[in-house]
């Protein structure tokens, strides 16, 4: 069996034998007969091609007929057998790409037959760094346009997203900040926002525009919003935004950062409050909590006004005459015949109604609390 590489070089040869049958047979009997013996030997390599499993394409490069602008040049022959110059060649990929030569360029097809054109083609003809120059040539000379403020300008000016649509970065930069503000900070919900265009901004351009601290509040959004199932949920610390995840039912959260105030004092993960409230729920404390500091508040004032409160139903009193034995008179205590010290609040009994007066008796400014001698 004929070599892959040998019997290829003969395919080749025979193409370029073809190519210049092809010019001589429009008005010469004897060529177009050649032209016809020609053909035929290219089958049966072609048929040889076939039995030896020859897979590779042949791309052949010489002096043609251009398909497409019919000038005798230097051509290549594409996959689907048209020959094509170096200058028709620009001019496909010029179209496809709106005269930027970007990546659109490389995803042409034959105008001839629309089967693709492979970049190994591309490249015979026009090499990456020609390409290149013509993309830089492209887009510099070409104004673009936002497509949020619509302000046209050179291409050094834009951010080209995957799309191909373009956007001042201060543009595009207010656009995301307004996203994750509203906490829209998932790949479906940072998209271009030119009109029916969906395409999801990269991850590169979003954290290369927007600042370093509005990039911090989109990936600590982001977190928040990850659904961690029902056994653990992220906690942040209210002091210092440290975090760590923590089982769903936990009473108190520890900050994992060590220089943080919250680092050795227990908090209730949900409503913070300090120390954590286990055993409560947070409704419950907030209720306790609210009580105790209507009490303070009022014990405050019966200081303040230099009143005192009946140790057994907690009702001020104030004094206007007569001793420090005092009598409460509200029905509840009255009943149960409640007796208290006014100096020092001290429940006592109608037998103590001098004896715990011992220093300067009951019309005095003392009590034995007061004085410190026991009852």
């Amino acid at each position: 069996m004929e070599k892959a590489d040998t019997l290829g070089k003969r395919i080749e040869l025979q193409i370029n034998a073809l190519a210049d049958l092809r010019l001589l047979s429009a008005g010469d009997p004897k060529a177009a007969k050649s032209l016809e013996t020609e053909t035929a030997a290219l089958l049966a390599l072609l048929a040889s091609a076939c039995e030896a499993k020859l897979t590779t394409r042949i791309s052949v490069t010489g002096k043609n007929l251009c398909s497409f602008c019919k000038k005798q040049c230097k051509t290549i022959s594409l996959p689907c057998m048209h020959a094509i110059c170096k200058e028709c060649m620009v001019g496909v990929m010029s179209k496809a790409s709106g005269g930027t030569f970007g990546e659109s360029c490389l995803r042409i097809k034959c105008e001839k037959c629309a089967v693709p054109i492979s970049r190994k083609n591309i490249f015979s003809l026009v090499p990456p760094d020609e390409l290149y120059r013509l993309n830089v040539e492209g887009t510099t000379a070409k104004p673009f346009s936002c497509d949020i403020c619509l302000m046209e300008g050179p291409a050094k000016d834009f951010v080209t997203l995957e799309c191909d649509h373009r956007f001042h970065p201060e543009c595009l930069k207010a656009h995301l900040e307004t996203n994750i503000k509203e906490a829209k900070v998932q790949n479906d919900q940072l998209l271009c926002i030119k009109e029916g265009c969906k395409v999801p901004i990269d991850e590169a351009i979003i954290h290369a525009v927007i600042s370093a601290e509005m990039y911090d509040r989109l990936s600590k959004f982001r977190i928040r919003q990850i659904d961690w199932g029902k056994q653990e949920a992220f906690k942040y610390c209210a002091k210092c935004e440290a975090g760590l995840l923590i089982p769903i039912n936990a009473e108190e959260f520890l900050c994992p950062s060590e220089g943080c105030e919250m680092h050795t004092v227990a908090v209730c993960p949900n409503c913070n409050s300090k120390p954590a409230h286990k055993g409560k729920t947070c409704e419950q404390h907030r209720k306790e909590t609210a009580d105790a500091e209507d009490e303070a508040k009022f014990n405050e004032m019966v200081r303040a006004m230099k009143m005192q409160k009946c140790p057994r139903c907690g009702i001020a009193t104030e004094k206007v005459s007569g001793c420090m034995f005092m009598t409460c008179t509200t029905p509840a205590c009255k009943k149960a015949d409640v007796h208290y010290c006014y100096i020092c609040g001290k429940q006592i009994t109608q037998a103590q109604h001098f004896s715990h007066f011992r220093r300067l008796g009951p019309f005095g400014v003392s009590c034995n609390t007061t004085d410190g001698v026991p009852d």
